[in-house]
Parts: structure tokens; sequence; C-alpha cells
């Protein structure tokens, strides 16, 4: 499992699209700063560019560092988190910095934590 974690971050540093499991469905990654990986996964997708990507994090304090979770998507990702539920939350300074145009919609981003095998 480790040397495929590898591999995967390798290929995002390339700016390649991987395929990862999540608890309900395998999920197309990229860079998410990497804007030219980010538009690779809304051709792959057929997908319009006004929907924007969700965000898939490790945990709640990676989630903290993206997003402002507050109140009762704070509660929610206590409750729900590792599993298959995405929130959408106000982004933070550094998630507008960072982040693909296509990541971001209206100042907010929408952030999942999945479970992972």
């Amino acid at each position: 499992m480790v040397n495929q974690v590898v591999k995967a971050v390798k290929a995002l540093k390339k700016g390649w699209i991987i395929a990862y499991p999540t608890d309900t469905a395998y999920g197309l990654g990229a860079d998410p700063t990497d804007e030219k990986a980010v538009s690779k996964i809304f051709k792959i997708k057929g997908r319009t560019k006004e929907k924007s990507l969700p965000l898939i994090a490790a945990n709640l304090a990676m989630v903290k560092k993206y997003g402002f979770l507050e109140g009762k998507a704070l509660s929610l990702a206590r409750k729900h988190w590792p599993g298959p539920l995405t929130l959408v939350v106000k982004a933070t300074p550094l998630s507008k910095r960072i982040f693909s145009k296509h990541t971001l919609k209206n100042g907010k981003i929408a952030i999942r934590v999945p479970k992972s095998p």
C-alpha cells in the first residue's frame, strides 16, 4: 500500500491524473495547485468548469488549513468523517492563494475526507 501511495504522489507532482478509491467509488485526482492537471480532470469527465471540484483531504486537521469549519459544518464533519460526506465551506486565505480557480467557487471550497483502504 505504501508503495502505491508513493507512486501516486510522484504522478501528481508530474502533473498526471490518478485514480484512487473512496468509500463510494473511484475518484480522479490531480494536484489542486496545478491548473493544467485540474483542467485535464474536467476534460476527462466532460464536466463544465462552472461546477467546481472537491478537495480531498486526509483528516480534519488538513481540512482546517483550507476551509473554515464552524457550527453545523464542524458537527457534521466530526460525525461523518471519514466518510461519504462533502461539505462546502468558506475557503481560507491559503486556499484562495494556492488552489486552482476550479477548486474554489464564490470564495467557498467543497471538501471531503473519504474513508480510504
